[in-house]
């Protein structure tokens, strides 16, 4: 019966673009699946585990999600910076509004993947897509080994860190935004 599930589970998952980032060959039965795997110590570090499982399963609300539910009514384009269409790679790695949150944890995971991977390029040359590959799920790119787990356990305790602080700005910019455009509708009447 596991064995049923566990096949049907990654024959589907293929199937769903949300799960395009997750890796599906470390699913299997009765197995925790790499990105849970590392410990957290403190009960921060287990309040940012939702914000990445949110953003790695394709259930994070952006603007491109928020469309396919209001239709005609959302303009897909990101309400912070007004550049670009607001997607997953959009809000991880290209929107100006956020960068100042990006700079420090960017700079820390360029050293992990350079110093402690073994790397010769930087982490910023590689594609986009790869970026957000290594910060969504390392596991597809970097193979978890007894030499190297305390780098990839680094490597996503900084990965869960950069989207939760980007998620904690992006609520703090909007709500700051919807209480300006308040308080002028109120002057106005």
């Amino acid at each position: 019966m596991n064995d049923h599930w566990c096949t049907q589970l990654t024959t589907l998952a293929q199937l769903y673009k949300g799960l395009q980032y997750l890796s599906n060959h470390n699913l299997s039965k009765c197995k925790i699946h790499p990105i849970l795997k590392h410990r957290c110590y403190s009960s921060l570090d287990i309040s940012r585990i939702p914000v990445k499982l949110r953003l790695v399963t394709g259930t994070y609300v952006l603007q491109t999600k928020r469309i396919k539910y209001y239709r005609n009514e959302t303009d897909p384009t990101c309400l912070l910076c007004g550049a670009a269409e607001e997607n997953v790679l959009h809000f991880i790695l290209q929107c100006e509004k956020l960068q100042s949150e990006r700079v420090a944890l960017l700079s820390e995971i360029n050293a992990i993947w350079q110093n402690e991977f073994q790397n010769n390029e930087n982490f910023t040359d590689l594609s986009e897509v790869d970026q957000l590959q290594l910060l969504m799920d390392n596991t597809i790119k970097v193979k978890p080994t007894k030499k190297n787990s305390a780098s990839v356990a680094r490597l996503e305790g900084l990965s869960r860190r950069l989207m939760f602080k980007l998620h904690i700005k992006r609520t703090k910019l909007l709500e700051s935004d919807r209480d300006k455009i308040q308080t002028t509708m109120k002057k106005r009447n």
